[in-house]
């Protein structure tokens, strides 16, 4: 059995020959995640651990603090050239002994190197957190929730450690405190909505496959579809697209019988896209607690919609779906499903994060497929990517009883 010094050593080595990040598939990066998590919980003191989890906090204070002050994006555009603590602090008149400290987390988090007494530059991570990259829209949104987070413990212990059930009266309301759920408040300010539009763009690229990729579209939807006139798939809460450019672009001879669902404000959002929304989708306004508008639909489908809202809210809202669909209808859920056993932090973490917000959770198979009976749904099948990375779609399928 190695010691734990020759362990050191052949890790040291390893970090000096790994290959570069894109040539690392996301599957053999994630063992490698999960195998480093592991070698560190063996070796890990309750001192150590407490640490991690209490301090974990000040590094996304930390970076928030740097993105407004501009420091990521002054060491981006340095490409590699170290800069002062001085030259980083001038163009906002910050304060050369805050800019130290706040430089000093972020070199310890890998997102900057030290290169020298009050002296950084930066690494490969450094652009990606700078206002040129769309990543930094995510911090901004996900900072902002900690706002919630913070107060969660109060609010529980208020609750007598109930799980939260309305996302009108949450964890979100009792911390800012604020009458408006979490989406009316993100439409209050553009740039908050900017921030969150952005971030579920990115999210969406992290899932893995699309869904068509591993959902048999053929066998299942297409191979019984005799009525050409009919609407094929409503994109239910679909957002400004993404997921219906994708999938006329392989299906390109069902383009004008999709339709793209959701709130006016952010259908006026869809053409702002780099990506181009074939002109014979059909886009509608709607809300998701009202009546669904388009009767009869081949497939309705939803994206990450349910783990926003909690079974009160997600029941009313298939309520409407069930009560627009043909006997023959199908309901497509593509969701973020918790693994019923070990699931991985990230997952875990996003779980807290709907919690924190708007009162929703990431469900597990089992949960999802008791949601869906109780409101009156028989679930036909489940379906995930061959490889299945932390977040990764899975796919329900269900019909009316």
């Amino acid at each position: 059995m190695a010691s734990l010094s020759e362990i050191t050593t052949l890790l040291t080595q390893a970090a000096a020959v790994l290959p570069k990040q894109g040539s690392i598939k996301d599957e053999e990066r994630n063992a490698f995640f999960s195998a480093y998590e592991n070698l560190r919980q063996q070796i890990e003191t309750p001192i150590d651990a407490a640490v991690r989890v209490l301090f974990g906090g000040y590094d996304a204070i930390a970076l928030q603090v740097a993105m407004d002050t501009q420091l990521l994006n002054q060491l981006a555009m340095a490409q590699g050239e170290e800069k002062t603590v001085q030259e980083l602090s001038s163009p906002t008149g910050a304060d050369p002994i805050l800019i130290s400290r706040v430089l000093r987390v972020l070199a310890a988090s890998g997102l900057i190197k030290e290169t020298g007494e009050w002296k950084y530059a930066a690494v490969p991570l450094t652009g990606a957190f700078s206002d040129m990259s769309p990543l930094s829209k995510s911090v901004m949104h996900i900072a902002h929730a900690s706002e919630s987070l913070v107060k969660l413990p109060e609010y529980l212990k208020q609750k007598k450690w109930q799980n939260p059930n309305d996302s009108f009266d949450g964890p979100w309301q009792f911390a800012l405190p604020t009458k408006l759920q979490y989406f009316e408040w993100l439409q209050q300010d553009p740039k908050e909505q900017e921030a969150f539009n952005t971030h579920m763009a990115l999210q969406r690229m992290e899932r893995g496959p699309n869904w068509f990729d591993f959902y048999p579209i053929e066998d299942r939807l297409l191979a019984n579809d005799p009525n050409k006139s009919r609407t094929f798939l409503v994109d239910v809460g679909g957002g400004v697209g993404h997921d219906l450019a994708a999938f006329s672009t392989k299906f390109p001879q069902l383009a004008n019988r999709l339709v793209l669902e959701d709130q006016a404000h952010v259908l006026a959002d869809v053409d702002k896209q780099e990506f181009k929304l074939d002109s014979q989708i059909k886009r509608v306004a709607v809300d998701l607690f009202m009546l669904q508008p388009i009767k009869g639909a081949k497939v309705y489908y939803l994206r990450t919609v349910l783990h926003d809202w909690p079974d009160k809210q997600a029941k009313l809202i298939l309520k409407h779906i069930h009560e627009a669909m043909d006997s023959d209808s199908i309901l497509l859920l593509n969701e973020n499903a918790l693994p019923e056993e070990k699931a991985p932090g990230f997952q875990a973490r996003v779980d807290w994060l709907m919690m924190s917000i708007l009162s929703g959770i990431d469900r597990t198979p089992k949960q999802f497929k008791t949601l869906l009976k109780e409101s009156g749904f028989e679930v036909h099948g489940v379906w995930t990517p061959e490889v299945k990375s932390p977040g990764a779609g899975t796919v329900f399928e269900a019909s009316k009883k």
